[in-house]
């Protein structure tokens, strides 16, 4: 069972390890212009200079897949980026909080924007501010700040109950020097984890806004 949990992790980190490299080497090179359309390349088999062939517009097919991974992982970046700047400070402050009504109205509005779908969110901000990878990138990380505000939560009320947060909130310290200094460090590795799966659901939103334009 061990044996083959290695083997499928050897795989999956390798197959990941094979797109962030074609991603980074897109920023200096490309077997061929992604964008150019030649209809006489138009739907050529794979070969004579062209790894995975041409498209119908005569585009090369894996210039397009470097590019696009480039894109994905620019765009699943900046949205876990935006979802835990504004999630888990929320989180924090909803599990440290002394006043309880304040931690109510956080999660509540947590709640509300957590029950409505990002791919709708998107739309809407695609009508008015127009469509684009910018616009995609806010619109899923917005969507995406319940998620690690709800962990930061759980994982911050884990930690307050610690016999050293008791000892440091006894010393007379700040809420905000306990924040960065004890709770933070101490729930990293939930987020971390967080972080890995909004990271795929990113990509799978992205390439479904992309899907509908």
């Amino acid at each position: 069972m061990r044996g083959r949990m290695n083997a499928s992790l050897l795989v999956g980190g390798t197959l990941v390890a094979l797109v962030v490299l074609a991603a980074l080497v897109s920023f200096f090179w490309t077997p061929h212009d992604p964008t150019l359309v030649d209809a006489a390349r138009k739907l050529r088999a794979p070969g004579d200079g062209y790894l995975l062939g041409a498209d119908k517009f005569g585009r090369d097919t894996f210039s397009q897949l470097m590019v696009g991974a480039r894109t994905t992982l620019y765009v699943g970046i900046v949205a876990v980026g935006i979802a835990a700047v504004l999630g888990v400070p929320l989180g924090m402050i909803a599990g440290m909080s002394p006043w309880g009504w304040l931690s109510e109205l956080i999660m509540r509005v947590n709640d509300l924007v957590f029950a409505f779908p990002a791919l709708l969110l998107a739309v809407m901000l695609g009508a008015v501010y127009g469509a684009g990878t910018l616009t995609a990138m806010i619109a899923i990380g917005v969507a995406t700040v319940p998620a690690f505000a709800r962990v930061a939560r759980a994982a911050t009320l884990q930690v307050m109950v610690t016999d050293y947060i008791l000892a440091a909130r006894a010393t007379g310290r700040r809420r905000t020097a306990i924040a960065v200094r004890h709770v933070l460090p101490n729930i990293g590795s939930v987020l971390i984890v967080q972080a890995s799966v909004s990271f795929a659901i990113a990509i799978l939103a992205e390439a479904a806004l992309s899907f509908l334009g």
